[in-house]
């Protein structure tokens, strides 16, 4: 408890720290106030909308015939929807005031549960410290206020999950959640070595099952980046961030893949370093070789402890103004320490590798009007079949600014 304590108190430090930055300079101010709408909407093909495993299984966690999944596919709707207003003070800083909402609505009623919803606000103050052409110095705090509606839903058949011994205990509501916070930044990019750090500390109020734990939980995240020239026309980046989920009410798992109230509270510590490698090739494009490393450890006995390698490539090809094709493909491995496939005793150890890739082009007619496509494949391989499952969407769309 007093590890807690001290790391939330450390964090408000930094975040106190950010907030005194971020009070206007004794400068004159050189920005006028703007506005900046943006509406991001297309039409998309999902080809597996609820994650679903690509053949029958048997489940050892549950007393049940063997599971005979169905893939369901059908059309969506993504959107992104933004608005910013920045205010000058006259004195040097900003007021920041934003909004944004994002996610995906099926057009099929049999996949309404897959669909997703976030919305956020943010107003904060931010401080133009220095600056010097393209380069700057600044400083952000602000509060945040959130909300993010997921379905939690039986990847098997795409209607409610359902827990307990009886499989009655509807636990379908048990993602979504409101959340309020703070957030600061700090962000220097004066020298040939640019730096940050950032901190950000939110009450994350999840909606009760009742049936079933309240996934609750304080989360914390603060961390720190530096970014340097290597050779000519490459730059490496290297990001270190540090997070924490402190649940309210949810109990970790023994080493046999049981929670119970004798085991106290759930809390994930996860470390995560990457790095990444931008390389200028010719006059159009940039290739970015990335790395990531991320451990999880948990406050009981390690069941949930975990090592994930994540290996990426990305390419932003630009010929010309108006045509812009980004590319990125990541493979990734997590290795577990402990957890076992379907969280069953006497099962073998849990695997899980991960691919994703997309590719998204853009023509833009205007600096206010551009059009995209973008096809993406995701992939999870995993001997726990329930989360089994491969997906392929393609989507087309227009951007507006305003």
């Amino acid at each position: 408890m007093n590890q807690k304590l001290t790391r939330k108190k450390l964090l408000w430090v930094v975040l106190a720290a950010l907030g005194a930055a971020s009070m206007p300079a004794a400068q004159a101010a050189d920005e006028q106030d703007v506005i900046k709408l943006s509406a991001d909407v297309g039409l998309g093909y999902d080809s597996n909308a609820y994650r679903t495993h690509s053949g029958a299984y048997t489940d050892p966690s549950a007393f049940v015939p063997p599971q005979n999944p169905i893939i369901q596919s059908g059309f969506f709707v993504p959107f992104d929807v933004r608005g910013k207003y920045v205010a000058d003070t006259a004195i040097g800083s900003s007021l920041a005031a934003s909004a944004n909402a994002d996610g995906r609505f099926y057009l099929g009623s049999d996949l309404t549960n897959a669909n997703e919803l976030k919305l956020m606000s943010r107003l904060g103050m931010n401080n133009l410290m220095a600056r010097d052409g393209g380069r700057s110095e600044s400083a952000y705090v602000g509060g945040l206020l959130g909300r993010v509606d997921n379905f939690n839903y039986d990847p098997d058949t795409g209607k409610a999950r359902l827990v307990g011994p009886a499989d009655d205990r509807n636990v379908s509501n048990r993602d979504s959640y409101t959340t309020l916070g703070l957030e600061g930044n700090y962000a220097n990019e004066m020298s040939d070595i640019r730096y940050g750090v950032m901190g950000v500390l939110e009450e994350r109020t999840h909606d009760d099952p009742i049936v079933s734990d309240n996934y609750s939980n304080t989360y914390m995240r603060f961390g720190g980046h530096a970014e340097a020239k290597v050779i000519a026309g490459s730059r490496l980046k290297a990001t270190y961030l540090h997070t924490i989920r402190d649940f309210k009410e949810r109990n970790p798992r023994d080493l046999t893949g049981n929670r119970g109230n004798a085991n106290g509270l759930l809390e994930w510590s996860d470390n995560s370093y990457r790095l990444s490698l931008r390389n200028k090739v010719g006059a159009d494009a940039l290739v970015y070789l990335d790395y990531g490393l991320t451990t999880r450890t948990d406050n009981f006995v390690g069941y949930d402890n975990f090592t994930e390698n994540k290996f990426g490539i990305r390419l932003d090809y630009a010929p010309g103004e108006q045509w812009r094709t980004r590319l990125a493909f990541t493979w990734a491995d997590v290795d577990y320490d402990n957890a076992l496939a379907f969280n069953t005793a006497g099962q073998a150890k849990l695997t899980e590798t991960n691919i994703d890739a997309n590719i998204k082009t853009e023509y833009e007619y205007s600096k206010d009007l551009s059009a995209w496509v973008g096809l993406e494949h995701e992939a999870v391989n995993t001997n726990d079949l329930r989360y089994d499952y491969s997906r392929n969407q393609f989507m087309v769309g227009s951007r507006l600014k305003f």
